[in-house]
């Protein structure tokens, strides 16, 4: 695998973004920092954010205690406006709009943030906030992982809602274990919203729903696999957790392809023989899936063959703590470790790296 270490950068709390010049994380002191992507040379820094995120040419953030929201310059770092609110950095945006699920005088809220002018264009009551966005009107959300709701933005209005407990329970058999399985209650994992579908994964399964009226379309079951996470690639999805992955057509509903553990299968990178792959933070980049993978005290980042999840290729890398999934960026990769250090690896062309 011709990719090889550039940079090192360290001390992010958890979180940073790439535009098409500048690399911006939160540092662990609070920090907000901007540093040029060709020298990685700090350009700007500004004191007591939580989180931010890119907008053109300006940054949002928000700040630490005061429930305040400050936009920034994107190249200098100068302060162009600040906001009494907590826009809450961590919500869901479209096209024009973000929207901010929080709390305003104690009652949870939906602020709405016009992206194109950088300022406030409304505030709406909502129970359980925003889960998924369907566009500029509606939303998803649900209640206690059990029943789904379409949600009207402007006033809360409940358009359908979909139980799930409909599809009864499940028996929970433990691997690599002799016990009776456990009857467990079904719950939800995750909502999307994809090809004017909504896919949910839940306990042994995976559902799509008509957006308009909430009526299931198709329900794709699993004997002994709990799909949470799906990456999209048109009208394929591919669903990996632990050592279990599948394929998935979400037009038709039906499973293309899965694979379970396979005791027997080994393979080797640099050196190492592994085994047990876990598809976990699934990337997909030029036509393959990309994932880091633990074995034996060290991190390895794999590059797998998406009809089957076969590994193709690997590296050793330089971590040994687990990490985030791979972000690609031109002719850059970029993986985060969970003690904060960004490592920053450069596709070399025609050259094989050792």
């Amino acid at each position: 695998m011709t990719n090889k270490l550039i940079a090192t950068i360290k001390n992010i709390q958890h979180y940073y973004e790439i535009d098409s010049s500048y690399l911006l994380y939160i540092d662990k002191k609070d920090n907000l920092r901007c540093i040029s992507k060709d020298n990685f040379k700090e350009i700007w820094y500004f004191e007591n954010c939580y989180n931010f995120f890119i907008n053109k040419e300006y940054v949002v953030c928000g700040m630490v205690g005061n429930e305040k929201t400050t936009i920034l310059n994107l190249n200098d770092g100068t302060k162009v406006k600040e906001f009494d609110f907590d826009l809450n950095i961590k919500g869901k945006r479209t096209e024009l709009y973000y929207y901010g699920s929080t709390y305003r005088n104690n009652e949870p809220v939906i602020l709405k943030f016009d992206l194109s002018k950088n300022e406030l264009a409304g505030i709406f009551p909502s129970l359980f906030g925003i889960g998924t966005l369907l566009n500029d009107i509606h939303y998803l959300t649900d209640k206690k992982g059990k029943i789904l709701f379409k949600k009207n933005i402007e006033n809360d209005t409940t358009l359908w809602q979909f139980d799930i407990s409909q599809f009864g329970t499940y028996k929970d058999k433990k691997i690599f274990t002799d016990k009776e399985p456990e009857v467990r209650q079904r719950e939800i994992n995750r909502v999307y919203y994809h090809n004017n579908k909504i896919i949910v994964t839940l306990s042994r399964a995976i559902i799509a729903l008509n957006p308009v009226n909430g009526e299931l379309i198709w329900k794709i079951d699993f004997d002994n696999y709990d799909p949470v996470t799906l990456l999209f690639d048109g009208n394929i999805a591919y669903s990996g957790r632990l050592i279990y992955f599948a394929i998935i057509d979400i037009e038709k509903g039906i499973k293309l392809f899965e694979k379970d553990f396979d005791p027997s299968y080994r393979f080797e990178i640099e050196g190492f023989k592994l085994s047990q792959i876990r598809y976990i933070g699934l990337t997909l980049h030029e036509n393959h899936l990309w994932f880091t993978h633990e074995d034996k005290g060290h991190q390895f980042l794999l590059k797998a063959d998406p009809r089957n999840g076969n590994i193709v290729d690997g590296m050793l890398l330089e971590t040994k703590l687990p990490t985030h999934p791979p972000q690609f960026d031109e002719n850059r990769m970029y993986i985060l470790d969970q003690e904060g250090n960004l490592y920053v690896y450069e596709t070399i062309e025609n050259e094989q790296y050792n």
